[in-house]
């Protein structure tokens, strides 16, 4: 059971038939272990209307054989809501107020360091009034979050105003922005992706591919830089050859109701167009075509989708 807001949801699986040797043969070739039944029950709104999603692997053993599950109930019924009050404490000021400078947007697509030219930024300054021959690298600072889509929740906190970001200005010791001379500094994309339990899960943008990072030119704001890490006497204690690296494909390009926020990789859709058949068989079998995609997509994570009267 998983609560929602102020709702309680339960499942309860209904009837289930043995799988097919097809069925079992495709599990076996995606190395998809069997168990109990694990499920995700979650409420969104769409076009002022509730819905519960459910996520849910269709197969489950009964007395040591693989069944499909063919029929499940979800039962909702109204909780205890406990309000979960958050005092916040926001800036007096923001850092954008007037006064403050020079200012131009940008924006990166990826996690990684950045690295930002003279060219770059004589070509987006001059029209702003700031000569680059003159200008003194401590007046340059980065601002920008980097905390991906905002929260949907306003009791989950997030970053106050635009962050200070640590930049380092290869070339700058000087006093002047010379020709050679560039920024470096470490900016995030639109998604996030973290660890959990030796797993990776990502939260997904879905209303934007891009981070947007601000450069500021302001001569009496205090430089905020990479500090130096000092090398240790110490006697090495470990030896590392080895690392740990992850790349992902994930075109999310396919949505099966032309908007919302669940989108899918490639997968075609079968058309029949056999006069004889009638409309409701049209939709089993394309619906059919639909499972069998999203156990190649998903690895064996289907998702089901219905109306919830609430």
């Amino acid at each position: 059971m998983t609560s929602n807001a102020a709702l309680e949801i339960a499942l309860e699986i209904k009837s289930t038939s043995p799988a097919s040797l097809v069925e079992i043969n495709y599990l076996n070739k995606q190395n998809i272990e069997v168990g109990e039944p694990e499920y995700l029950i979650t409420i969104s709104n769409a076009a002022s209307e509730r819905h519960a999603v459910l996520n849910m692997l269709p197969f489950m053993k009964v007395g040591g054989q693989i069944h499909r599950i063919i029929e499940v109930e979800v039962k909702f019924s109204k909780g205890i809501y406990i309000p979960n009050a958050i005092k916040k404490d926001f800036v007096s000021n923001s850092v954008l107020q007037s006064g403050s400078g020079v200012w131009i947007k940008i924006a990166v697509t990826q996690d990684g360091v950045h690295k930002i030219h003279r060219d770059f930024l004589e070509e987006r300054l001059a029209p702003l009034g700031v000569n680059i021959n003159t200008l003194n690298p401590n007046h340059i600072n980065i601002y920008g979050n980097g905390d991906g889509r905002l929260p949907e929740l306003n009791s989950v906190p997030r970053t106050d105003d635009l962050a200070k970001n640590a930049i380092q200005i290869i070339g700058g010791a000087d006093g002047s922005f010379d020709i050679g001379d560039y920024i470096l500094f470490y900016a995030w994309g639109s998604n996030r992706t973290s660890t959990s339990g030796g797993e990776l899960t990502q939260d997904r943008n879905t209303y934007s591919n891009i981070s947007c990072y601000f450069i500021n030119v302001n001569t009496a704001e205090v430089p905020l830089r990479v500090a130096p890490i000092p090398n240790s006497n110490d006697p090495v204690t470990h030896s590392l050859s080895s690392y740990s690296f992850f790349q992902k494909y994930e075109t999310e390009s396919t949505s099966l109701v032309k908007g919302g926020k669940r989108f899918y990789g490639n997968c075609s859709i079968l058309n029949f167009r056999k006069p004889s058949l009638w409309e409701h068989q049209i939709l089993t079998l394309q619906l059919l075509h639909l499972l069998m995609c999203f156990l190649r997509q998903m690895l064996g994570q289907v998702q089901v989708i219905f109306k919830a009267i609430l």
